[in-house]
């Protein structure tokens, strides 16, 4: 058999500066982007308590997490 090299692809992704949120400006109904794995999702807050933050994605899913993981752009 013949070894198969993949080519070299360039990364053309275009990475956008996140800023964190502060607490201060996180309100039910802001779009914000959230970081889940590695990539930020777009996200519109649903509910506040405390240190946790609930979202919408725009996929439709409700997720629970913290304020670090909130960014704007």
């Amino acid at each position: 058999f013949k070894a198969v090299k993949s080519s070299s692809r360039a990364q053309a992704k275009v990475t956008a500066k996140l800023k964190p949120v502060e607490s201060s400006a996180i309100k039910v109904g802001k779009a914000v982007k959230v970081q889940l794995g590695n990539a930020p999702l777009d996200a519109v807050i649903t509910e506040v308590s405390g240190d946790d933050v609930s979202v919408q994605l725009t996929s439709g899913m409700v997720v629970k997490t913290q304020v670090k993981n909130i960014f704007t752009e």
